[in-house]
């Protein structure tokens, strides 16, 4: 892996990745991510990685969302699923 994705970041996603694995249980009795936990990934801004920085994003290298959402998906695939789909299409 090259490192696109700074140091902070990538600690504060594997942060949450861990909490979603440790929780997993709970994540498939639900059938979805638990809303604590998506706000957890809110919180990161890994969701606005690909987001100009005028529009008040990161504006990173794209392989950056790609690295976070192989840390997630390492620990639940939901997670990094979510991240997938939500980071391409900078939702939040």
């Amino acid at each position: 892996m090259n490192n696109f994705l700074d140091v902070r970041l990538a600690e504060a996603v594997q942060s949450v990745a861990r909490t979603a694995d440790a929780r997993a249980e709970k994540i498939a009795e639900l059938r979805r991510l638990p809303d604590d936990l998506v706000e957890s990934l809110i919180d990161t801004e890994v969701l606005r990685l690909w987001v100009a920085k005028a529009y008040g994003g990161q504006q990173v290298h794209p392989l950056a969302l790609y690295e976070a959402i192989e840390q997630v998906a390492y620990f639940e695939g939901s997670l990094g699923w979510v991240l997938m789909v939500c980071g391409c299409s900078a939702m939040f």
